[in-house]
């Protein structure tokens, strides 16, 4: 006999402040139920799928106008795309005749360049040739053995009776700007140069015989008539002393050596030493 056991309730448990209760679960029969009701859901679904994509053909439409009508709908997203992206600065296209028209502008201007430049050159080439053409029309000629004394003012002076001077440099040393005993002098003409050097040569000046001759071409290059970017100190300490001043600047410089003198006298006389001396107080008084 079998033994009925009375099936026990699930024990109620509380749920927390806050939360909902849970569901209770479904019975197998509700469940086996909701199950069918969405397979049916499902193929309802499907058939409807199926009977959109057979719509067109099914009211008599064929496939060659479903594919035109497809390409419309294409070229009117492309269209629509290319404008977002030309409004988005991704895509700048230029017609043909912009482009040809941007390439001849360029193609000219540096046709322009080219030209400019060129004629740049020419120019400069054609003033250097000028410039050698001056100086082999002109004659150069090197003097040797100067004797001391025989300076810039001296042989400017000296040459000039020959003909116009245009360059005259003569040799110094950099360090105590002593004459090295040698110059170079351009005349304008250079026949000029050709009479002085045949002249000058082996001619005797003071204690020393000169030795001239014209230069060639070759041999007269830029530099060579370059003066010294600083002037040599103790020749303008020279220059200076030897200067020829006026009146003014004479009377300045007596009255300092006046008052030099008589500084002089005083440190004597205040050191109790009696002496006196034939200053330029004296000599001014003469």
């Amino acid at each position: 006999m079998a033994i009925k056991t009375k099936a026990r309730k699930p024990r109620k448990r509380g749920t927390p402040k806050g939360q909902a209760a849970p569901r209770p679960l479904p019975e197998p029969a509700v469940a086996a139920a909701a199950a069918a009701d969405v397979v049916e859901d499902v193929e309802e679904i499907g058939a409807a799928e199926e009977g959109a994509v057979e719509q067109p053909l099914a009211f008599g439409a064929s496939g060659d106008e479903s594919d035109q009508e497809a390409e419309d709908a294409e070229e009117v997203s492309a269209d629509k795309n290319g404008a977002a992206a030309k409004k988005s600065g991704r895509q700048f296209e230029l017609d043909a005749s912009t482009v040809a028209t941007i390439k001849a502008e360029i193609g000219k201007a540096s046709k322009s360049k080219a030209s400019k430049s060129k004629a740049k050159k020419e120019t400069k080439r054609m003033a250097a040739k000028r410039a050698q053409a001056k100086r082999n029309s002109r004659g150069v000629v090197y003097i040797g053995h100067i004797p001391y004394g025989f300076f810039e003012p001296q042989m400017q002076k000296y040459f000039g009776q020959f003909g116009e001077v245009s360059r005259l440099r003569l040799s110094r040393s950099p360090k105590t700007g002593g004459s090295r005993g040698y110059a170079f002098v351009e005349f304008l003409d250079k026949e000029v140069a050709e009479i002085v050097a045949k002249t000058m040569n082996n001619y005797l000046m003071f204690d020393k015989i000169l030795q001239c001759r014209v230069m060639d071409t070759s041999e007269v290059h830029e530099q060579l008539f370059r003066q010294p970017k600083r002037a040599n100190k103790r020749l303008t300490q020279a220059r200076a002393r030897n200067q020829d001043r006026t009146e003014a600047q004479q009377s300045k410089r007596a009255h300092k050596l006046r008052l030099r003198d008589k500084q002089t006298h005083d440190k004597l006389t205040a050191a109790g030493i009696d002496y006196d001396f034939v200053g330029y107080t004296a000599a001014q008084t003469n």
